[in-house]
């Protein structure tokens, strides 16, 4: 009784309280908000067997996929077996490499009602960007490497 002469109300104590917790934890964050710590795309099967090569090859694979549809995925399906690296999740070069002749296959197979030829030329736009991606993330994993001097003992 004495709480409701006062105006208080018991069940305000616990509701400021929560609150209040909010306010600590929207603080505690904000230091996060707007910042993007990291960013992966998640690729498809067919997307992640593709083999990172330099980009003079994936420019010559992105010609034979425009003349000649899947040719140059069979380019690229035998560069899985030459060592090339692919960002598939658990890379497997038999398994990326059999991925590699199915998409080539179907882009030659399907160039008759052009849905092949547009994924080919679209597949060879895929090898050219990720060799480009690539280069430059070597390129600038270069320039913030520390160069060191050694010290020849002149002080």
């Amino acid at each position: 009784m004495a709480n409701e002469d006062t105006g208080e109300n018991s069940t305000n104590a616990p509701l400021a309280v929560a609150a209040d917790t909010t306010q600590t934890e929207r603080r505690k964050h904000s230091s996060f908000v707007g910042q993007i710590i990291e960013v992966r795309d998640k690729k498809g099967l067919f997307h992640a067997a593709i083999p990172i090569v330099p980009s003079c090859i994936s420019w010559i694979c992105l010609l034979f996929n425009l003349f000649t549809p899947g040719i140059g995925t069979f380019i690229m399906a035998i560069c899985t077996l030459c060592g090339c690296k692919t960002n598939s999740v658990k890379p497997n070069k038999c398994k990326d490499f059999a991925l590699n002749i199915l998409c080539g296959f179907l882009q030659l197979i399907l160039a008759v009602i052009l849905v092949g030829w547009i994924w080919s030329i679209y597949w060879g736009i895929n090898i050219v960007t990720i060799a480009n991606e690539t280069e430059e993330r070597k390129k600038a994993d270069r320039k913030r490497q520390p160069i060191y001097k050694p010290d020849d003992g002149n002080v």
